[in-house]
């Protein structure tokens, strides 16, 4: 039933991909190699999106949002072993992460964003 069903709601590119397979198994198969891979190119330019993002006359909802569409996800250990390097680097893209979003807000946050950085200097003093 899905094999029949997949072909009509997907793109026409995609449907030709995925018209001779056999089973949902095939499928599956099919669409992970086609899109399962990260397109380098795709990435460049979320990056590059990502870095020409500013507040603008967005509200700071609004521009939160444009911001964590382009940030990536940190992966979550679930092997149970608190390891210092790991740590490390989730605090790592947690404050490139922060200084993104800081970068691109408007003047009229200028103190408060010179705030929260000497917060995060001084907690990194440790």
């Amino acid at each position: 039933m899905a094999i029949s069903w997949l072909p009509n709601v997907v793109i026409k590119d995609i449907s030709q991909s995925i018209l001779f397979s056999f089973t949902a198994r095939d499928v599956s198969l099919q669409l992970e190699r086609r899109f399962g891979e990260v397109d380098s190119i795709k990435l460049l330019r979320v990056q590059r999106d990502l870095c020409l993002i500013s507040q603008n006359n967005l509200s700071m909802a609004d521009y939160f949002t444009q911001i964590k569409k382009g940030l990536i996800t940190i992966p979550h250990c679930t092997c149970g072993v608190e390891c210092s390097s790991l740590t490390a680097a989730y605090k790592l893209i947690r404050d490139q992460q922060l200084l993104q979003f800081l970068v691109g807000l408007n003047d009229d946050y200028k103190i408060a964003r010179g705030s929260i950085l000497t917060m995060k200097l001084l907690s990194n003093a440790d």
